[in-house]
């Protein structure tokens, strides 16, 4: 199979031989792309380049009480993991933050009303003023 010159793709991920340094495999965005040459020359893995879409990982690092926060967390929200971290990322990075009138319904809704009728007298209202 003829060589050729590394595509302009994006590379997710890069393998080299632990025994012959020279034979890389690149998994890129248009398929598997292998080098006997410690990457001067490029052949294609499958003959068949089809565009993906390419899903990035992230490995974070997170002591025990906060992988046990978001797991209660995520299950509160009835979601994966993931969706949890990707929605918390996306309101961070994207600054998706909802409105205040979608936040006061929100904190409206999780209230428990009070039954008891309550009705302010004025000693209440003013006790803590000087």
């Amino acid at each position: 199979m003829p060589s050729f010159n590394f595509p302009s793709a994006p590379v997710n991920s890069l393998a080299i031989h632990p025994e012959d340094s020279n034979y890389l495999i690149a998994g890129t965005s248009v398929g598997l792309l292998f080098s006997r040459d410690g990457g001067a020359n490029w052949m294609p893995g499958n003959t068949n380049f089809v565009y993906t879409n390419v899903v990035h990982n992230i490995t974070i690092s997170v002591d025990d009480e906060l992988w046990k926060l978001v797991r209660e967390a995520a299950a509160e929200d009835r979601i994966s993991m993931n969706a949890f971290i990707r929605k918390a990322l996306s309101r961070t990075v994207l600054k998706t933050e909802e409105s205040a009138a979608a936040r006061f319904a929100n904190l409206a809704e999780a209230m428990t009303p009070s039954t008891v009728p309550w009705k302010w007298d004025r000693n209440e209202i003013y006790e803590d003023t000087i």
